[in-house]
């Protein structure tokens, strides 16, 4: 009788000779090109499929359960990883589930939203814990891989735009803002390639070399596109996460290298000059000129943000529930935005000062996690702090921590930091 084979958490982890963890970065960083496909307008409009397609984020929810699924393969379980969680945090969980609960049970309001909203941060969060575990499990586990995968996911999402951009019928008539294959917003587009570009960046600098031009080719493209498409948010997030990385990981890096990244980068912003802007609300001229026209240089932000807030006071414990920031400010106000583009805004809107605060506290917790290991190899620190570094900063100003799809990119970033402890990735 052949002996029952245990899985542990140090064993490899592989089936016919593939790898979960490889399978789940090709599919994370292949969400952006696959759903640009899906979401393409080709006749000029969007069909109703599509539109919830982009709007629920409905191919990131599939590849979030289908990264589950692997990780369950192998042993995976959502109890177990809590149980290693401080007191603290399974408080701050415990908390939070309490507030969404009660939520749900004294609201008059419909609860379909809201549900589905929920459900998506559930699914996002077990998916983080199971793209943790892949990696962890896995001694064989290779960062320039992954890192790879995600550039390779850049180039493709970029070109695939790009090529959209030079056959798109009807050219004039065309919504540009909003019809864009992949998202809701061009500066949801932005947003996404400023997150991918952390991925050559590290490999640039901490990669063996090979392919060096072509990866540092796909970082000049990224600052282009994003100048293009006039996404001040994305522009100013990158510039701050590249520069919060560095302050971790300067010792580790040539300064050449460093320099060379500085120069491609303001390199690609000046060649987005050379585009032609499809629409006035294009080009990297557009941002310098709002930002000087405009009495409110947040583009409204701040009144939205005060009118948020008194919204926030008639609720201040428990919030109004997640999802319900659209119905409600457009029918009030008669603006359409899906949350108040401010993370702290939303969720202290959502859940109140009992469950925001949590909340919050949870968030603080994963960048003090990611502060912890800084001395690991700079491969893994780079990527992780410029994603957290973006997050926060972009969140302030975007819904970065409310559409799943940016969420996700950030922690594709971060998890290569969380799951290794291996010596073999420390630094010399």
């Amino acid at each position: 009788m052949q002996p029952t084979m245990t899985i542990n958490e140090t064993t490899l982890k592989t089936e016919a000779g593939l790898r979960y963890w490889w399978i789940a970065i090709v599919l994370l960083a292949s969400i952006p090109f696959i759903q640009s496909i899906i979401t393409t307008p080709f006749n000029g409009t969007l069909q109703m499929s599509q539109v919830l397609i982009r709007v629920l984020s409905l191919v990131t929810m599939v590849v979030e359960m289908g990264i589950i699924m692997l990780a369950l393969r192998t042993g995976f379980s959502i109890t177990k990883e809590v149980g290693h969680f401080s007191k603290a945090i399974k408080l701050a969980l415990a908390l939070l589930a309490a507030v969404v609960i009660f939520g749900f049970v004294v609201s008059s309001q419909p609860f379909v939203i809201p549900a589905l909203i929920t459900l998506r941060y559930i699914l996002q969060g077990i998916a983080f814990a199971a793209i943790i575990y892949l990696v962890r499990i896995d001694d064989g586990f290779n960062p320039h891989r992954w890192f790879g995968a995600l550039t390779l996911g850049l180039a493709a999402y970029i070109a695939y735009l790009a090529i959209f951009t030079i056959v798109v019928p009807d050219y004039p008539d065309f919504s540009w803002t909003a019809m864009l294959p992949s998202a809701t917003s061009v500066r949801h587009i932005g947003n996404y390639v400023a997150i991918l570009a952390i991925a050559p960046a590290a490999l640039f600098l901490f990669g063996d070399g090979t392919r060096k031009y072509a990866i540092l080719l796909c970082w000049i493209v990224a600052w282009t596109f994003i100048a293009w498409t006039g996404s001040r948010a994305a522009l100013l997030g990158l510039l701050a996460g590249v520069a919060s990385a560095f302050v971790f990981t300067h010792r580790a890096t040539v300064k050449a290298k460093r320099a060379q990244l500085g120069v491609a980068a303001t390199g690609g912003v000046a060649v987005s000059l050379a585009l032609p802007n499809p629409d006035p609300a294009f080009g990297l001229i557009r941002m310098f000129q709002d930002t000087s026209s405009e009495a409110d240089s947040s583009s409204g932000r701040i009144e939205i943000w005060q009118q948020t807030w008194q919204h926030i006071l008639q609720h201040p414990w428990v919030g109004h529930q997640a999802g319900t920031f659209g119905s409600r400010m457009h029918e009030l106000y008669g603006y359409d935005l899906d949350n108040p583009h401010n993370f702290v805004v939303q969720y202290l809107y959502d859940w109140g000062f009992v469950g925001g605060s949590a909340a919050l506290f949870l968030i603080g917790c994963l960048a003090v996690s990611i502060f912890r290991r800084r001395a690991q190899a700079a491969i893994l620190v780079f990527p992780a702090f410029a994603g957290m570094a973006i997050l926060l900063s972009i969140g302030l100003l975007e819904g970065m921590l409310y559409h799943p799809l940016k969420m996700v990119l950030v922690m594709a970033m971060i998890a290569p930091l969380l799951g290794r402890h291996s010596p073999k990735f420390k630094n010399d």
